[in-house]
């Protein structure tokens, strides 16, 4: 984001990366790991299709962190 390569649709995120790209990193990891807790740890309803779509919820919010990650690091090099 910094060179604009990519860019930050999420206003609050879009912030908190301009404030400190450490914990822009951390929140976002968190994010992901609280949703596959909630799943392992059963938190979430018990309806089936409320658990698909928080299982998809988990792996596409996962993915695009890791898609983040690898362009942050293709950059930085």
């Amino acid at each position: 984001m910094k060179h604009s390569f990519i860019s930050e649709l999420n206003p609050l995120m879009r912030q908190l990366y301009e404030f400190n790209p450490l914990l822009f990193i951390l929140l976002k990891a968190a994010l992901s790991l609280s949703l596959y807790l909630f799943i392992f740890l059963k938190k979430v309803p018990q309806s089936r299709w409320l658990m698909w779509i928080t299982v998809l919820a988990a792996v596409f919010y996962t993915s695009v962190f890791a898609l983040h990650c690898v362009w942050m690091g293709s950059i930085l090099r």
